[in-house]
């Protein structure tokens, strides 16, 4: 009966606010916080560790104390950020509590060098970091998370997202078309499904860029942006052999996020919904 809703901008300072939405022609704010650390996040993890529920978002920003003191936040002239941690227990009072400064974060390169999203599967928040790979970082213990490893891709792939349905990965670009699906049979070892990797493409066979990705059921949904709007997806049911199952093009969208819910798809496509 809640919904929650992020508010951030690119280079950081925002919050997270609940609402009550049992009565959705009348929603009512519950309780929000606010962090000078929160940036601009595509995607939201959450877990519940020891009886108490975290979310994990994207993070910017950093310490003062870690620049020298001061109101400096940097270290050796570059910006500090990553994964950062909120405690939502308490919906009516959410509160920031930790942070973790990921290697090679850059700013302002938006969509090179970034955290852009995050997945929380188990102990472990898949952190997707553009040009920089994906992150795996323990969060078995929210309050102190720490960076177990660092995965590039060959060819290098700036990663937007990388969602987790039980042992299968599917890591999307942001703003590209080429996708891979992965085994986290072990989910310390990425491994690539042989016959996994594919670039998106339409009704039609032409290739299409995506804007952002997700996985519902067995498809991988894409919200197309290149040439007309509209959702695209994918049947990942056979990993080793992803095919096209359809789409649905609208020539004066432009997509950004999508979404499943049963047998509806939902996507935002720029001046419309």
């Amino acid at each position: 009966g809640r919904l929650l809703l992020p508010w951030a901008p690119e280079d950081g300072g925002g919050g997270v606010s609940f609402f009550d939405v049992s009565d959705p022609c009348a929603p009512t704010l519950v309780g929000e916080g606010y962090s000078d650390l929160m940036r601009e996040s595509h995607t939201l993890g959450f877990s519940r560790v020891d009886g108490r529920d975290y979310l994990a978002v994207d993070y910017h920003g950093g310490l003062a104390t870690r620049g020298g003191g001061g109101d400096d936040d940097t270290v050796d002239g570059e910006v500090l950020g990553g994964v950062g941690f909120w405690d939502i227990t308490d919906p009516t009072a959410p509160v920031w509590v930790s942070e973790l400064d990921l290697p090679g974060y850059h700013y302002p390169d938006s969509y090179t060098r970034l955290t852009l999203s995050v997945f929380w599967q188990g102990p472990y928040v898949y952190v997707s970091g553009a040009g920089n790979g994906v992150y795996i970082v323990d969060a078995s213990n929210p309050l102190a998370p720490l960076l177990v490893d660092q995965v590039r891709f060959e060819p290098s792939l700036l990663v937007g997202s990388m969602h987790v349905v039980g042992n299968l990965a599917m890591v999307s670009t942001a703003g590209g078309t080429r996708t891979l699906l992965l085994d986290v049979s072990d989910p310390l070892d990425l491994r690539p499904i042989p016959g996994g990797e594919f670039n998106v493409g339409d009704g039609q066979g032409r290739t299409r860029a995506y804007y952002f990705a997700n996985v519902g059921g067995h498809y991988g949904m894409f919200a197309r942006k290149d040439a007309g709007g509209g959702p695209i997806l994918y049947d990942l049911s056979d990993p080793g052999r992803p095919r096209f199952a359809g789409d649905a093009h609208t020539p004066d969208g432009s997509g950004g996020y999508v979404f499943r819910h049963e047998q509806y798809v939902f996507v935002g496509d720029s001046n419309f919904g």
